[in-house]
């Protein structure tokens, strides 16, 4: 495992999960997902009923702290670091067909 955001590269670090997930959910749920924002996501999933509501709002988070960070230099704490980290696992798990 990588120590992107423990080595100070916390832009890389949600630069990466971000486009993990995106991929996951272009292959899981067929939404163009690399190519649209955070909010095109979370809408093109919202009628989904592979994405529960729990899911999407973890997911939805998620993206909007990552682009916050990416776009706004934000600089969220590790606890936040840590949580992103966790809610993407989760969603894939939550997300994952049987």
């Amino acid at each position: 495992i990588k120590k992107l955001w423990q080595a100070g590269k916390v832009k890389e670090f949600y630069s990466e999960l971000t486009e993990i997930l995106r991929r996951y959910i272009e292959d899981r749920f067929h939404v163009p997902a690399l190519e649209q924002t955070s909010a095109e996501i979370t809408m093109s999933l919202a009628d989904h009923e592979g994405c529960k509501a729990a899911s999407l709002d973890k997911l939805g988070n998620l993206l909007i702290l990552a682009d916050m960070v990416k776009f706004a230099k934000a600089q969220p704490l590790a606890l936040e670091n840590e949580k992103s980290l966790n809610d993407g696992i989760e969603f894939v798990y939550e997300t994952t067909q049987a």
